[in-house]
């Protein structure tokens, strides 16, 4: 992934799975310039989304939802 940095076709996840292995291993301005790359491109970050099963029913919860 890191060998196709500045070419056409990478998405939004690939941006934040780069930025967050920085972030991890603490490089933080390479978190940093990932990011900056991602929104100078115009990608938008998708919203997340979390499911649970009760009983016979899946509850899913998009990323910022409250109660």
């Amino acid at each position: 992934l890191l060998a196709n940095e500045g070419e056409q076709g990478l998405d939004d996840g690939d941006y934040m799975l780069v930025s967050n292995l920085y972030a991890s291993c603490n490089h933080w301005d390479e978190s940093d310039r990932w990011r900056a790359m991602m929104n100078d491109s115009g990608i938008v970050k998708t919203a997340g989304l979390s499911s649970i099963k009760v009983g016979n029913r899946v509850h899913t919860f998009l990323a910022g939802n409250s109660c």
